[in-house]
């Protein structure tokens, strides 16, 4: 079998594998919500839709992986034909570079319907814009022995701005806090109220300024408004298209490592072992947040430009992990008997 027929032939079963599942378990995720809407007051909550969301994703990972692993015979020991299969390709991976190539073709083809139409389904803003965190140079925070907070704000075309503090124990008897909000010494209309940790309050810019003030009013709750606590949003800058296909290349990586792993742990144990080994490293990354793929689902449902942010760091080290696994499957591996 030709390094070009070994790639499309995996790939091709890959999909034939996965299509059916992957599909039920979109419609699952999607029926789910719509019988149980998450919604914030009266609005949806795209991005509390995420887990739903990346099952149909964990389903098509899990099922091209294990039908790589069952396919090509040189992913474990004692397969039947594995001798055949180190042959015909010769080369330090013995076919699996090309397998593990095929088996992230057919994902992609699985996710990119996914990342491009389940977001809009389930209201995700239409238009990626441009997102800035901001960050104070004093301690951040906000109550009535430090009453005032100062942001910098960036260079560009304000549209919103987005509050969400921390809120620490209340001193005394309970009472929302209250925050006046002002651009340049000009107050936002109304104030911004926190009753609990983590609530969500956006307000309008005025499209520009250079800096917001934060004025605690009146309330028993402490605010602390750490790094991420307070987002201003530009105009939009890019569509949902390109970030939907930038998501579903950044949705590989926890299958390259599993293939790389698998690969590794190839070279020493049989084909049970190795399903294993691919499937722990695809929970670990899934559900244990230690991949991209939470952060990058969570960036696509609340409308944030993927190449910006949080996502790259945890994106950069599964790709060092799966580089490091195939380096060292290559240098592990046995020369064919003559």
């Amino acid at each position: 079998m030709a390094a070009r027929d070994l790639l499309a032939v995996t790939g091709r079963q890959c999909v034939r594998w996965a299509a059916l599942p992957t599909l039920l378990a979109a419609a699952a995720g999607l029926g789910w919500l719509r019988a149980f809407p998450i919604r914030l007051g009266n609005e949806q909550a795209p991005a509390a839709a995420s887990p739903a969301l990346l099952l149909p994703i964990a389903v098509a990972m899990t099922v091209v992986v294990v039908a790589a692993l069952r396919l090509w015979p040189g992913f474990s020991l004692r397969r039947p034909g594995k001798d055949l299969a180190e042959r015909l390709h010769r080369g330090r991976l013995g076919g699996c570079g090309r397998a593990t190539l095929g088996v992230l073709a057919a994902q992609f083809a699985l996710t990119l319907p996914l990342t491009l139409l389940l977001p809009w389904l389930c209201g995700a803003p239409t238009a990626v814009r441009a997102r800035v965190e901001l960050a104070t140079s004093t301690r951040p925070l906000l109550f009535a022995d430090t009453p005032t907070l100062s942001f910098g704000l960036p260079s560009m075309e304000l549209h919103e701005l987005q509050l969400r503090p921390l809120a620490m124990l209340p001193r005394g008897t309970f009472q929302p806090t209250r925050v006046g909000v002002r651009v340049d010494d000009r107050a936002l209309g109304t104030d911004a109220t926190f009753a609990e940790t983590r609530q969500l309050q956006v307000m309008p810019l005025p499209g520009d300024g250079a800096r917001l003030e934060l004025a605690w009013v009146e309330g028993t709750l402490p605010l602390v408004f750490a790094p991420g606590a307070v987002v201003v949003l530009g105009p939009p800058r890019h569509g949902m298209l390109g970030n939907g296909a930038i998501a579903a290349l950044l949705l590989l990586l926890p299958t390259f490592v599993a293939m790389a792993l698998a690969t590794l742990c190839g070279r020493v144990a049989g084909l049970p072992t190795v399903l294993a080994v691919a499937a722990i490293a695809l929970f670990v990354q899934l559900f244990g947040e230690l991949g991209p793929s939470s952060p990058t689902m969570l960036a696509l449902l609340r409308g944030h430009w993927l190449l910006a942010g949080d996502v790259f760091p945890a994106a950069l080290a599964s790709l060092g992990v799966g580089s490091v696994a195939m380096i060292a499957a290559m240098l592990l591996r046995p020369r064919p008997r003559r």
